[in-house]
């Protein structure tokens, strides 16, 4: 639970970051300028793939290994992984390379006329990218170690120096390859940063050649192929529909869209810090021998997920379009996409804790497989729909659709399995019960919209004062664990006795 706090605080500079830099772009250098630098990182995003994983499987062992101190062990799999993704981050900056020659000679049509512009941005985000992977086993320690509090501040906390010297680019005139060049140094600083302070974390860590061996790459490379399909899947479904959206609609279309999925990526970020403390944890109590807490939380960590997106996404399907109006502009406020997009986001939620549960047993593998099965009729579907003269809306339904059905019906279906339960009784417990429980709320956000619908921030203002303390009091009832509400009940006391006494 501490790990998950500092998680979701370290997260709270890149929310921040999120709502004010696109706006900054828009004003500064206009929409097809933010539709390029969306391109931009959406096409960089495809070197990720090189790495083959190999970071996410460190996660895993480290944590592995720190359950029983085997320090020797640990230091194994780190020169091992340092010694592949080295391999694989100069491969990134090879290819960061060729595309910024190819990038003018195959998008200068659809890029409005800003290819030269986006040749460099790319190159820079990819040796980002490159530096990022390079150094990839050392945050793979710091999270194998549990050290999340450490891994978000030094991450949160580069990445807000970044944010900072960004919105100072934009307001003095800077172009996008000068944030691009910000982005590449603060990754630079903090993967130095984490380098440092793995050292100090996990005592007796020694990284050099004669710890390399084969037979340790090859095992990392095979769990980290499976760990990497979902994020292959998450690539696919994501960069690849932005690819297309652009083709056929152009840059601006593709601003229009990322705006509410930004917020829906928001969303799965908190959830997605809540899940990644599993993998680690859940390799730990498979060492212990302990099947019945793996058992239970899985299904606390299916429930959580679901009580913790439910009400915000509900709440941005009926207030989504105010919010990104206030936020962007009036031409960004299209009610019907954005409410397509913040229902459809909701169940692929629930396929993070599933993913990372079975990551920490090694048996991810088919999941992975499903989701990315899932995620190529998704970008058959976008294709047929975009080429046949579909807009925005439909390129949206086209991609989530498919994705909805690996993540309610198939995944559940390998969970319950892996874990000795049926598959009925898994979806009922750790995935229906919330929703029915949370379903009404959504109708009561409808309601006091359409009560209010000329008014749409009193609305807003309403539903908090209303169904803020319902919803408070839902959860203190039937949420928040028995230890946790006695531990708050404790604090609280001890506070008021302290008053009274003073």
């Amino acid at each position: 639970m501490k790990n998950v706090v500092f998680s979701w605080a370290g997260q709270g500079v890149f929310i921040v970051a999120g709502f004010i830099m696109p706006r900054l772009i828009d004003q500064n250098l206009g929409r097809d300028m933010l539709g390029v630098w969306d391109f931009c990182w959406a096409l960089a995003n495809y070197f990720y793939f090189i790495q083959g994983g190999v970071t996410s499987a460190v996660n895993r062992y480290v944590g592995r290994y720190w359950s029983t101190q085997d320090i020797a062990g640990i230091s194994r799999v780190v020169s091992c992984a340092t010694a592949s993704l080295s391999v694989a981050g100069l491969a990134i900056a090879l290819v960061s390379g060729l595309a910024c020659f190819l990038v003018p000679s195959i998008f200068a049509e659809r890029l409005a006329g800003h290819a030269d512009e986006a040749r460099w941005v790319v190159l820079l985000l990819g040796l980002s990218l490159a530096v990022q992977t390079a150094f990839g086993a050392f945050n793979g320690v710091i999270t194998g170690c549990h050290r999340w509090d450490l891994k978000n501040l030094i991450h949160a906390g580069w990445y807000a120096v970044a944010a900072v010297a960004m919105a100072a680019v934009l307001l003095l005139g800077g172009s996008l390859s000068m944030l691009a060049l910000i982005v590449f140094l603060s990754e630079c600083l903090g993967q130095a940063t984490r380098a440092l302070f793995s050292f100090r974390i996990c005592q007796g860590l020694r990284l050099g050649p004669r710890l390399v061996d084969r037979a340790t790459i090859r095992e990392l490379h095979s769990f980290g192929a499976r760990a990497l399909l979902p994020q292959i899947t998450n690539m696919v479904k994501g960069t690849t529909t932005s690819m297309l959206i652009v083709i056929y609609l152009g840059p601006g279309a593709l601003a229009l869209v990322m705006r509410p999925q930004s917020l829906v990526r928001h969303v799965n970020t908190m959830v997605r810090r809540m899940t990644l403390t599993l993998v680690p944890t859940v390799s730990s109590l498979e060492a212990a021998g302990k099947a019945r807490e793996i058992r239970g939380l899985l299904i606390r960590a299916v429930r959580y997920t679901l009580y913790l997106e439910l009400p915000v996404m509900l709440g941005l399907a009926v207030f989504g379009a105010p919010i990104v109006e206030l936020w962007m502009g009036p031409e960004y406020a299209r009610w019907g996409l954005i409410a397509a997009i913040m229902l459809l986001s909701i169940i692929p939620g629930v396929a993070m804790p599933m993913t990372q549960v079975l990551g920490g047993l090694n048996a991810h593998g088919r999941a992975g497989l499903g989701q990315l099965v899932g995620a190529l009729v998704s970008i058959i579907v976008v294709f047929i729909t975009l080429r046949s003269g579909g807009g925005v809306v439909g390129a949206v339904m086209g991609v989530l659709v498919p994705v909805n059905m690996v993540a309610l019906i198939y995944l559940p279906y390998l969970a319950a399995r892996r874990i000795g339960m049926r598959t009925s009784t898994f979806v009922w417990k750790a995935i229906l019960t919330p929703i029915v429980q949370l379903l009404p709320l959504g109708f009561a956000f409808l309601a006091i919209r359409l009560a209010m619908f000329d008014n749409p921030i009193g609305a807003m203002i309403a539903s908090a004062a209303v169904l803020g303390p319902v919803t408070g009091y839902l959860y203190w009832r039937y949420v928040l664990p028995v230890r946790l509400k006695e531990g708050l009940m404790r604090v609280v006391c001890r506070r008021k006795a302290s008053t009274l006494l003073s």
